[in-house]
């Protein structure tokens, strides 16, 4: 290194060593300037803070500050707490901000005169506040006769705030604004009678009311506004620019200010607005649905707010946009509505009416999946809608599917062909007209929590008003086929307002139901404590005609009758069945309650194969009577009501039934409590007792099976029994055989058993009692007293019954003898109760 090299370097340490050496001189004289001050200037300000305000202000520690903006000196105040002035509640915020930084030319410090030219506000709420009577929660300041002579004076040339909420509700005028202001950095210029604000602004717009219609929900935005306010009341708006995600909105206009109203004459105009965000400005505000979706393409629109702001008027607002080639996509498939393109106006004042929204469309045309969609409408009053539509176009529902995203269909595929036109006020039915056809071809659909899809789904209709004719609809579930015809009424205002049933009276054919395999999917929708619902969306009324039927073992065939459904109720009418090699006509209902299912049914039977029914029914959930012990045919009347879980299985103890029963041609074989008698009876075959008539009135309730006195004439010997039988497969039976040809013929002899006597006519007679489990019941001696209560006791229950059946569920409409009850009578029936509680 030469000699001229080494100068250099040694005057460059020079140099930086006096540069450091001065920038610690000036630290330090700063320091101890700010320190000689500190005390003068919180003292200054709070002085003439406190002679200005005219709200009361609560502050926690202040701090004084040559290095948060050099060349400024700031005074740092934190968790600041403003009331709001009188007469508002001095238990309301005006103001609170974590962190307030008045800043001011540090020289000043010098002249004892203070002007701020800077305020830094962060994390704050600010609340302004205007009464009925037009009074402000905001009045700062003291009125300028208030105040003396101050050391501290205002001349913001810049603020900024960061992380506050601003809210400004005036009832007098009836409005309100919402912001959350994330970042404002705004430059001040000041003339005599005009102030001059650029502003550079991130905020999230929360809401914009005027009287009771919302403009604004919830929009993310940025802005540039060129503001000049003259003469305090008037507010001059110029190249201002507000962007809401990719859309720029120009804003120009004027706003004046005046005590009791806000009169606005302001323009806005957007060449690159989305289709999502127009929706997002349009009263109501934008809806959770939007956030699902994206779209390419750009509207072109312009608008002009013009009026007055107060409790009686609210400004005109007038938009005209057009689209070309737009597209509106799925954020979650590749579903897509493409080529779409309208124009169209909007104003909320048709007829020169404030607050009368009116939107039209015309000449919307799109593409779905290459279906064109052409479409013209009008919706006129937001709050009570009219439209008017006239559509036309095919469907891809499983594009549609994807691009509504509905969530409770797995599967949605097929053609769907609509051409519509409709008037009307969707709230009032009576004014709907309304024609078109409603195609669909190749449909299928399944649900998510459903094991069996509809399927060759095949429909045609057409739309008469608020009626729905349904001239054909077909489809397959499972192993099942359907086919309808008829009306659906109160279709539209259904679809419209979507709180109303549908109304349907339709025939229904079908070749096949398959009960199993619809419970086994319904059943695999629900959990296991949930109960099995009805739509409560439908009402309907079908003539049915079944060709067959099966559930479980039971197997039926040419049904018909009349099914309603209504009210988480399904009802049958009139049905007739041919099942069990016999024939059944019957009434019904099947009722969904709260946390089970009541059935109610009032039948009767014909020429019913009783081995077949005792079969089907799986011996209706008992084993000691059952299919391989009976043989005969069954004619009988039944009246029955029950209580089910959900799951279909039956509450034992909820069961009551009464039946007249005649079987024909019976037999009775290897039933296990006819052996015991055999030690009593022992030349007598008990194994296979054949009888040719046999007529009784059965009851079943409590979880027993009732049946009187009854006179069996049989192929082994002639007996009189009665008793009951419970579902525990308990007996308690009383019997009175004829044993004429079997005994000695005495008179009052004496044997083992008891007493045997003659009834007059020459007939031999034993009474016995048996009791305990049907596989094995212990047998003894009876009286006639017993039979005697018995026979009494099970007429007046019987009676009972009768009456309570047909008070409760309306069954023996026919039966007089319910009408003609003795005052004991009746006393004994309020003491009968059925308890209807499956648990």
């Amino acid at each position: 290194m030469n000699n001229q090299q080494h100068k250099a370097t040694g005057w460059l340490k020079k140099l930086l060593l006096t540069i450091l050496g001065i920038m610690m001189l000036l630290v330090l004289s700063l320091f101890m300037v700010g320190s000689f001050f500190q005390k003068e200037v919180k003292q200054a300000f709070i002085s003439s803070i406190n002679k200005q305000l005219n709200v009361k202000v609560e502050t926690g520690e202040i701090n004084f500050s040559l290095f948060n903006d050099f060349p400024n000196a700031a005074l740092v105040f934190r968790n600041v707490l403003a009331h709001p002035s009188k007469p508002f509640s001095q238990q309301d915020t005006l103001l609170f901000a974590s962190k307030i930084i008045l800043s001011f030319n540090a020289f000043e410090l010098f002249g004892k005169n203070y002007q701020i030219n800077r305020l830094e506000l962060k994390n704050g709420v600010l609340n302004m506040k205007v009464n009925d009577k037009g009074e402000s929660n905001f009045v700062f300041l003291k009125p300028s006769s208030d105040t003396t002579a101050s050391s501290l004076s205002i001349n913001l040339e810049k603020v900024l705030l960061q992380d506050v909420k601003y809210a400004y509700v005036n009832r007098l005028k009836n409005e309100r604004y919402e912001f959350y202001i994330e970042k404002n950095e705004s430059n001040t210029t000041y003339t005599p009678g005009r102030i001059s604000i650029r502003s550079k602004v991130d905020f999230v717009a929360q809401q914009l009311k005027w009287n009771a219609t919302g403009y604004i929900d919830s929009v993310i935005a940025n802005a540039e506004f060129d503001l000049l306010i003259e003469n305090e009341n008037h507010f001059s708006i110029n190249n201002s620019v507000i962007k809401v995600k990719e859309t720029e909105i120009l804003l120009s206009g004027d706003i004046y200010n005046q005590p009791s109203h806000t009169e606005l004459n302001v323009t806005a105009q957007s060449n690159n607005a989305d289709i999502l965000t127009l929706l997002r400005l349009l009263p109501a505000g934008s809806k959770e649905w939007t956030n699902d979706y994206k779209t390419k393409g750009y509207l072109t629109w312009n608008a002009t707010v013009k009026g007055k702001i107060d409790k009686l008027n609210t400004p005109a607002i007038d938009v005209q946009f057009s689209c070309k080639e737009g597209t509106l996509l799925t954020k979650f498939s590749d579903a897509a509505l493409s080529n779409i393109s309208f124009a169209g106006k909007y104003t909320n004042h048709r007829a020169g009416k404030s607050n009368n929204h009116y939107i039209r469309f015309e000449n919307l045309k799109c593409s779905f999946n290459e279906k064109v969609i052409k479409a013209s409408g009008e919706l006129n009053h937001f709050d009570d809608p009219a439209l008017n539509l006239i559509a036309e176009g095919g469907i891809d529902l499983a594009q549609l599917k994807d691009l509504l995203k509905a969530d409770t269909v797995e599967l949605l595929n097929g053609d769907a062909r609509v051409q519509l036109k409709f008037s009307g006020t969707i709230s009032n039915p009576l004014t709907y007209v309304a024609s078109g056809t409603i195609a669909v071809s190749n449909g299928n659909v399944k649900l998510k929590n459903s094991s069996l899809p509809v399927t060759k789904i095949q429909l045609q209709g057409n739309v008469n008003d608020n009626a729905f004719t349904l001239e054909a609809l077909t489809f397959v579930q499972g192993n099942s086929d359907y086919k309808l015809s008829g009306k659906v009424s109160n279709f539209a205002s259904a679809f419209l307002k979507g709180n109303e049933p549908i109304q349907v009276e339709a025939l229904l054919k079908m070749k096949l139901l398959d009960m199993d395999e619809l419970i086994t999917s319904e059943n695999q929708s629900t959990t296991n404590n949930s109960v099995v619902k009805f739509p409560d969306w439908l009402h309907a009324e079908l003539t049915v005609s079944i060709d067959n039927t099966r559930f479980r073992k039971f197997e039926a065939k040419r049904i018909i009758g009349t099914v309603i459904l209504k009210e988480n109720a399904l009802m049958l009418q009139e049905v007739q069945l041919q099942a069990m090699r016999g024939s059944i006509m019957l009434e019904g209902s099947l009722s969904i309650l709260e946390d089970s299912i009541r059935i109610i049914c009032d039948a009767g039977l014909s020429n019913i194969d009783i081995n077949q029914m005792m079969y089907q029914f799986d011996n209706f959930g008992q084993q000691s009577l059952t299919d391989k012990n009976l043989k005969g045919k069954l004619n009988a009347t039944v009246q029955f009501t029950s209580m089910w879980l959900p799951t279909l299985v039956v509450n034992p103890q909820s069961i009551v039934a009464i039946s007249d029963v005649t079987i024909v041609n019976g037999e009775l074989n290897n039933f296990e409590p006819m052996q015991k008698l055999k030690k009593y009876v022992k030349q007598v075959d008990l194994q296979n007792i054949k009888f040719a008539n046999l007529e009784n009135q059965i009851e079943i309730r409590n979880r027993n099976i009732v049946f009187p006195v009854m006179r069996i004439e049989n192929s082994a010997m002639n007996f009189t029994a009665s008793g009951t039988h419970n579902f525990d497969n308990d007996i308690d039976y009383s019997i009175k055989l004829a044993l004429n040809d079997l005994t000695r013929r005495e008179k009052n002899l004496k044997t083992e058993f008891g007493t045997i006597e003659e009834d007059g006519l020459g007939h031999t007679q034993i009474f016995l009692r048996m009791k305990g489990p049907a596989s094995n019941p212990n047998v003894k001696y009876d009286t006639k007293a017993v039979e005697q209560h018995i026979t009494q006791s099970a007429k007046q229950e019987k009676q009972n019954l009768k009456v309570m059946l047909n008070k409760e569920f309306g069954l023996f409409k026919k039966d007089s003898s319910i009408n003609k009850i003795t005052p004991t009578e009746k006393k004994r029936k309020q003491e009968f109760q059925v308890d209807t509680d499956p648990f």
